[in-house]
C-alpha cells in the first residue's frame, strides 16, 4: 500500500522544490563569512581603482589672445561687472591692469 504525500501549503505542486522559496540560514558563521567576503571584494575593488588613475595632467598655458570673460571671471578679485574688461586686457597684453592677486594668476594660466 502506498503511502500518499500531503500538499505542501508553502510550495504549490506544479513548482520544482527551491523554486520561487526564499532560502532563510539561521548559520551566523555563515553570514560573517559572506559579510568578510562582501567587505574584502569591495577593499580590492576599490584599491584597485585608486591604483590605476591616471596622474593628473596640466592643460597647459592658454594664449592671451583666446581670452574670454568666463577665464577673466576665475581671476582674484574680479567679478561680473569687471570680467569683460579684464578679459579685454588679458587680450590687449596689458596685465598690469588687472588687480594684483589676478596678475599672478593670470601668468601661471595664460601665455603671451
Amino acid at each position: 500500500m502506498a503511502m500518499a504525500i500531503p500538499p505542501n501549503p508553502v510550495m504549490p505542486s506544479s513548482a520544482s522544490p527551491g523554486a520561487g522559496v526564499p532560502v532563510v540560514s539561521s548559520d551566523p558563521g555563515r553570514h560573517r563569512a559572506e559579510a568578510l567576503a562582501a567587505v574584502m571584494v569591495l577593499s580590492v575593488l576599490a584599491v584597485l581603482a585608486l591604483w590605476h588613475q591616471a596622474p593628473g595632467q596640466s592643460p597647459g598655458l592658454i594664449p592671451a589672445a583666446q581670452a574670454e570673460p568666463w577665464m577673466a571671471d576665475c581671476l582674484p578679485r574680479i567679478g561680473a561687472r569687471t570680467r569683460v574688461k579684464m578679459a579685454e586686457a588679458l587680450r590687449a597684453d596689458a596685465v598690469e591692469r588687472l588687480p594684483g592677486p589676478a596678475q599672478v594668476q593670470a601668468t601661471r594660466w595664460f601665455t603671451w
